[in-house]
């Protein structure tokens, strides 16, 4: 998507990595009262996860060579409340986490 859009625009000056996956499932990590996670919720927790952080993070390093060969460029991460120092939401951890990783992951390429 990268390469392409650099040969057919002749430079990438911003990406914008918007990558989100909601919980359809309540994904309890334990605690007091509460059951371990099932094998769905753990396989549903990955999906979201490799969606969200593992795609933004993954769309930011295919940009990230052709930026630095052209001298410039930007990335604007996408997330709300949940991953910048909101609280998330009851029963969706995995989003949460996720969308916190990407404040993390947008710091670090500062």
């Amino acid at each position: 998507m990268i390469e392409r859009s650099s040969a057919a625009l002749g430079r990438i000056d911003v990406v914008i990595c918007n990558a989100a996956r909601t919980q359809s499932e309540k994904c309890p990590l334990g605690g007091a009262g509460v059951d371990a996670p099932t094998a769905a919720q753990l396989s549903e927790a990955s999906d979201i996860i490799a969606t969200n952080l593992t795609g933004s993070m993954l769309c930011a390093a295919a940009s990230i060579g052709v930026m630095k060969d052209q001298g410039s460029g930007g990335h604007v991460f996408l997330m709300e409340g949940a991953g910048s120092g909101g609280r998330a939401t009851a029963g969706s951890a995995a989003y949460g986490a996720s969308k916190a990783g990407v404040t993390q992951l947008a710091h670090s390429l500062h």
